[in-house]
């Protein structure tokens, strides 16, 4: 009963404590474990860990930034669509090509057009 009680009473903190020193401990342990090892296993471990050190800090930094490399990206297809529909505007305007008709920044002239559909030449 005793036990059961002490269970209950026992906070988050001392849960989160417990958990770094059990962290600690197995640090503890993997050091000396590689301080046991040769030293070119030494420096294999070494590199391979700071390896998997840059691949982390790596991949913290693509998801911590997707956001924003979303948002510059939809605001420079915006500026570039904008750019594009003006660039279209000022040719047309000062285009001679009057008898004909665009889609979108094709020109299509009415004497390429054939007089009969029927008739291809």
């Amino acid at each position: 009963m005793l036990f059961a009680q002490q269970n209950i009473d026992e906070t988050s903190g001392l849960m989160i404590a417990k958990f770094f020193a059990a962290t600690v401990l197995l640090v503890c342990i993997a050091m000396a474990l590689r301080m046991a090892l040769p030293l070119a296993q030494q420096r294999r471990i070494d590199a391979r860990l700071r390896r998997a050190q840059w691949l982390l800090m790596d991949r913290w930094q693509a998801m911590t930034n997707w956001r924003r490399r979303k948002a510059l990206r939809k605001s420079t297809e915006a500026e570039a669509e904008m750019a594009m529909e003006a660039a279209i505007k000022k040719a047309r305007a000062g285009s001679k090509m009057t008898e004909g008709e665009w889609d979108g920044n094709v020109y299509r002239p009415e004497r390429f057009k054939p007089k009969d559909p029927r008739d291809l030449h």
